[in-house]
């Protein structure tokens, strides 16, 4: 994708992040940074999963959410997915990335939460599209 200027709250953070066929994978959490020039700031990676929400929402509930990413995860960095900005295709009303389609959900608290809340709410078999 061709470098253009965002909102990066309005832009990015939030969205969800789907696959080139339009496989779910998660939202952007937070976002990876790098200045170029003084005062000129680049998005380098898209960070996802419950790590970097957990930094986010701060607090109580932000510790419980890690916690919990980490117990369910025994990755060595659990709970984290860092997509590189290059992988990045559109920016729409969600952020669609090339990735392979074996790429999975970010994270176990992710797989747990669809399977064991998200699936049990009525009506959340139905994709919106």
């Amino acid at each position: 994708m061709s470098a253009r200027v965002l909102d990066l709250q309005r832009d990015l953070l939030d969205r969800q992040i789907v696959r080139s066929d339009g496989a779910l994978l998660g939202k952007v959490d937070d976002l990876e940074l790098t200045e170029s020039e003084p005062g000129t700031l680049h998005v380098t990676a898209l960070l996802v999963g419950p790590d970097p929400l957990s930094r986010r929402l701060g607090g109580w509930l932000g510790e419980w959410l890690r916690s919990t990413a980490h117990r369910l995860d025994s990755r060595p960095t659990p709970g984290l997915r860092r997509l590189d900005a290059a992988l990045v295709v559109d920016v729409g009303s969600a952020v669609t990335v090339a990735l392979p389609s074996e790429a999975e959900p970010v994270s176990a608290l992710e797989s747990w939460m669809c399977e064991h809340v998200v699936r049990r709410i009525p009506g959340s078999g139905h994709e919106s599209e």
